[in-house]
This record gives structure tokens, C-alpha cells and sequence, in this order.
């Protein structure tokens, strides 16, 4: 793999906002863990367009390289905007190999509590086990399977506490070989203005238009069937950026966040 050197020079926040390659962001996080709310914050900075899980279970955990190319390749296209990305756990495999693609990417990594992960998980997965390799006995297959690592244990919670350990010491490995691209943050931050302001801090987001959200709850459960709807309507609509698209930027949309003083 190509030797990866940091790149501090670009902004996208510049005299000439737009036009250029925007700042690229990946948000990452064992899941369960606020990547819907920190997607839902980002997509409503100035000149912004984040996803959540804008591929579904589309990407996996081993073999999705295409893909992964393919979604850079699209998001370095948007030159409309200023921020765009995509958050969703199952990129952590693929970090070194986007940075080869492009250094200048920034990865944001939401972390929760092993335990309260653990149980969140259990509670929001009855009936399923992404992390165990199986043929639909005594767990159901879900397409979300190929998303996740496996571990040859028994037990469910076992296993997403394993998942749990090797995932966050991975993100430690890659916050220290690549502290200028890639952050861990803990999940409380999301919650407060100091937490927010270092996140955007991080993305270079020049202070006088950050826009903060602290105290709006951002990932407000739908019902099942609206969820649904929203998945089939995107997937006609073809809005995983396809080729010649450019996206709509957060001004554009509307929002009701308040710019950071």
C-alpha cells in the first residue's frame, strides 16, 4: 500500500467555497453508539450532504473494495458542496486503503461504553447474531450479517463484546498511525457545545459557521413501516450519488440548528 502523507493545506471553507473537491468525511463506530445522530448533525453544516448507511447492508466487512472505491470516487465528484460523507461501522476495514485514495479524508469515530454497546445490541437484534457464522439455526439470517466480523462463540454477547474489543483497537492503531485523518471521540461528546466545536474542529469547519445542536435529539425513533418506506423510496430513487448527480447541499434543505456564536 501506498505510503500515506498528510495534507494540511486544503479547505474546503475557503474565499472560493465551491467548485473544488470537498472535505470528505467518514463516520465511523461500533454501532449503537450515536452514528445517527452524529450523521444528522453533519448533514445540517453549511454546504453539507451526510449519509447514514447510505448503502444499506450493501458494503460488507471483507470483499466490498469496489464498492468502497466506487463511493469515494463519487463523494470527491460533489463539488457543489463543502462537506460530504457517509457513517456507517462497516467502513472501519477499509480505512487505510481510502486514505491511500485520498489523505486529505477525515474519519470520525464514535465510541460507547463496552457494556452499555453490548446490551443496546441485544436488546435492538432479538432473534439475530450478526457476529457468529450460521445457517439460520437457532438465529435467523438478516442481510445486515455480512456487515460484521465473526467469532466462534457460543454466546451472543460474548461475541459482540468481542466485536466490541477488536473493533476500538483497531481505531486506537489507526488514531495513532494517523492522528492528522483519523479521531476517535467518545460518544458523550455528541451531547455537549465543547464536544460538537472539537468534532468540527477536527473537519477544519472554520468556527463562525458551525452550527451547533447540542440538546436537539436528532435520531428520533420512526415506526417500522416508515423506515420501510424511506429504504424503498431510496433505493428507486437511486441516491447512493450516482455519476453526474450533484447533491443537494444542507442550505438548500433548510434546518433548524443554531450557527455557533
Amino acid at each position: 500500500m501506498p505510503k500515506i502523507r498528510a495534507s494540511f493545506a486544503f479547505s474546503p471553507w475557503s474565499d472560493v467555497p465551491m467548485g473544488q473537491t470537498p472535505q470528505i468525511v467518514i463516520g465511523l463506530g461500533s454501532g449503537r453508539c450515536g452514528t445517527q445522530s452524529l450523521a444528522a448533525w453533519l448533514n445540517r453544516q453549511d454546504g453539507a450532504h451526510v449519509s447514514h448507511e447510505m448503502h444499506g447492508p450493501a458494503i460488507a466487512w471483507e470483499g466490498s473494495q469496489a464498492a468502497v472505491d466506487e463511493t469515494i470516487c463519487r463523494f470527491q465528484e460533489q463539488t457543489a458542496l463543502r462537506l460530504v460523507g457517509d457513517v456507517a461501522s462497516y467502513y472501519l476495514p477499509y480505512v487505510e486503503r481510502i486514505l491511500a485514495r485520498d489523505p486529505r479524508i477525515r474519519f470520525v469515530c464514535l465510541k460507547r461504553g463496552r457494556e452499555e454497546t453490548v446490551v443496546s445490541f441485544v436488546k435492538k437484534t432479538p432473534g439475530k447474531n450478526h457476529w457468529v457464522e450460521q445457517d439460520g439455526v437457532p438465529w435467523k439470517r438478516n442481510r445486515w450479517d455480512r456487515c460484521f466480523p465473526k467469532y466462534r462463540v457460543s454466546d451472543k454477547a460474548e461475541a459482540i463484546g468481542r466485536y466490541w474489543d477488536d473493533y476500538y483497537r483497531r481505531a486506537a492503531e489507526l488514531q495513532t498511525e494517523f492522528p492528522h485523518a483519523f479521531r476517535v471521540f467518545e460518544m458523550d461528546m455528541l451531547n455537549s457545545e465543547v464536544g460538537q466545536r472539537k468534532i468540527l474542529d477536527f473537519l477544519a469547519v472554520p468556527s463562525e459557521i458551525q452550527r451547533l445542536a447540542v440538546g436537539v435529539r436528532l435520531n428520533v425513533a420512526k415506526p417500522k413501516g416508515f423506515r420501510r418506506l424511506i429504504r424503498h423510496v431510496v433505493k428507486l430513487a437511486g441516491r447512493a450519488f450516482p455519476r453526474g448527480r450533484s447533491l443537494q447541499p444542507a442550505d438548500a434543505r433548510g434546518g433548524g440548528l443554531r450557527r455557533a456564536a
